[in-house]
């Protein structure tokens, strides 16, 4: 245990001994050093610690885990993959499954969950946990298990509210871009045909940013099972609106890359924590000389990078366009007040029947003004430098000298390519005699 007032430089602190004290001359806390936190089965541990400022009165929380048999594994899974048993016996993360969450009040002193069944009776690979935007917690990473396909270590989820029961998050939480991670025959050889040459890794470690969320990813790179391949990675980085689903920014294009060759953190590179100073954000990550080869012994290390926040804009999360799909977006202006005789119109192109703008009146609240919902008002289907704006049995000139929040939705249905089949909105108008 060390404390740093810069986040960078750490010194030693004595905090003395606790109940789940490891090694009192290193200060560490060691779950599995105790077995009474296995209720009484062989083993225990824990993963993924979290800081939780939003509980004020248990802010530090951790996956306990707790190692059972096979037979505890989900009963759909096992009956869905009937040779699991088989697959997961030589992962060295096998059998331990989720008993629930710790907590405590300062890091040192922990309790255990009070409950006696398992949290989640699947096997995350050293599960990680992070709260979701609306207060609610999610647990999950890459699976031992073969549920989310070990080529591509696509992150699973698990959402709980109360830490006494957990539900699993439709999808993955995150995943690589499946088109475009695929290896063909010819390119590489045919024995890796059709499997993942980039894939995620280690889970995410992230951090709120306003009303988003952001999260470190790694990424692997080097086919699934080529024991001889020395597989490299870097870090990667994703966004979220919800905290239970993240897309990348910017795919393959790392966000902190390894280091040049013959240093010490050329090889893997994987995310371990970010940190907000008054002008910084650190990322702290862990890394190894030399790539994850069969057999091959490295040495690793901790390091950081910072990164000045004032360079940070906006984020836009990278869409994988194979295929088209039903796409929405919605954007919200700043307030403003609208003029005597208000008269909206929107300055749009790249319109068809199906892919139509909307737009929805609000108070400076955010709350929707009744009447002016984008249920109400008749989609704009037509491209125009002013489009008039109509809402069903209303008229916009009963809000005049009021002040409004304007939010625009852009809808298509068959959606591929952003540029060419996404609706677009250069301006919103509020009077035909004054732009606005």
């Amino acid at each position: 245990y060390a404390e740093s007032e810069d986040g960078i430089h750490f010194k030693p602190k004595r905090v003395g001994t606790c109940k789940y004290n490891g090694n009192t001359r290193n200060n560490l806390v060691s779950f599995s050093a105790d077995p009474d936190i296995s209720g009484g089965m062989a083993g225990g541990g824990a993963s993924g610690f979290l800081y939780d400022p939003m509980d004020k009165d248990f802010p530090y929380k951790v996956v306990i885990l707790r190692r059972s048999s096979i037979e505890s594994l989900n009963p759909a899974v096992r009956a869905r993959f009937p040779k699991a048993a088989k697959t997961m016996a030589s992962h060295s993360s096998s059998n331990w499954f989720i008993w629930g969450v710790g907590k405590s009040k300062d890091g040192f002193e922990w309790q255990m969950p009070e409950h006696d069944h398992l949290l989640i009776d699947e096997v995350p690979e050293g599960p990680v946990i992070h709260r979701a935007l609306d207060g609610g917690y999610v647990i999950g990473n890459q699976m031992v298990s073969p549920t989310s396909k070990h080529d591509g270590r696509r992150i699973k989820g698990w959402l709980t509210y109360d830490q006494q029961t957990a539900h699993r998050i439709p999808e993955y939480v995150f995943s690589m871009p499946e088109s475009m991670t695929r290896c063909r025959t010819g390119e590489i050889g045919p024995a890796w045909n059709n499997s993942h040459w980039a894939q995620n890794h280690v889970g995410l470690v992230t951090a709120r940013k306003g009303p988003s969320m952001i999260a470190l990813h790694g990424t692997l790179y080097g086919a699934w099972a080529a024991e001889t391949y020395a597989q490299v990675a870097d870090i990667g980085l994703a966004v979220s609106d919800t905290g239970y689903h993240f897309e990348q920014v910017w795919p393959f294009r790392p966000f902190l890359r390894r280091g040049e060759r013959q240093v010490w953190d050329y090889g893997l590179v994987w995310q371990c924590a970010m940190e907000e100073t008054s002008d910084k954000t650190l990322f702290y990550y862990g890394a190894s000389n030399q790539g994850n080869a069969a057999g091959s012994a490295y040495n690793a290390g901790v390091g950081y990078v910072d990164k000045d926040r004032f360079g940070f804009r906006a984020l836009r999360v990278n869409r994988d366009y194979s295929e088209p799909k039903k796409r929405r977006g919605e954007v919200t202006l700043q307030p403003c007040v609208l003029p005597e005789k208000p008269e909206l119109t929107v300055n749009c192109s790249h319109l068809s029947r199906t892919r139509t703008v909307r737009v929805e009146l609000r108070r400076p609240d955010g709350k929707v003004i009744p009447g002016f919902s984008f249920k109400n008002c008749s989609p704009v289907c037509k491209a125009g430098i002013h489009r008039p704006l109509r809402w069903t049995n209303k008229n916009v000139r009963t809000l005049a000298g009021k002040e409004v929040q304007i939010a625009v939705e852009l809808f298509s249905p068959d959606c591929q390519f952003g540029e060419q089949q996404s609706p677009r909105v250069y301006a919103i108008y509020t009077s035909q005699r004054k732009r606005s």
